[in-house]
């Protein structure tokens, strides 16, 4: 089988080339929090406005994706998964009698 790209699998080469590959991925956003781990990403946003989190995740799973298509690679939507997190607060008065 002819390789047209990439490593051949197995290869010592191959995960240090991938992640040198995607390295720059974290550029196409800037306002965002990524942590790379192989060839699992995992991006993460902070705010007190869940509305603003969503826009801000979408946003840059936009452009995620262009940085996809120029670099040749391809998400997997089946694969993504998300999670908010949040606290509750609940403030108790106590009144002295």
């Amino acid at each position: 089988m002819k390789i047209q790209s990439g490593v051949p699998q197995g290869s010592i080469l191959g995960p240090i080339l991938f992640l040198i590959y995607i390295n720059d991925i974290a550029y196409s956003c800037p306002d965002l929090n990524i942590d790379l781990y192989a060839d699992d990403s995992t991006l993460f946003r902070s705010d007190t406005n869940l509305l603003e989190i969503e826009t801000n995740l979408q946003t840059n799973l936009d452009n995620i994706s262009k940085w996809c298509n120029i670099n040749n690679m391809a998400l997997h939507p089946k694969k993504t998964k998300s999670m908010f997190c949040f606290q509750i607060i609940i403030f108790t008065f106590l009144s002295r009698l």
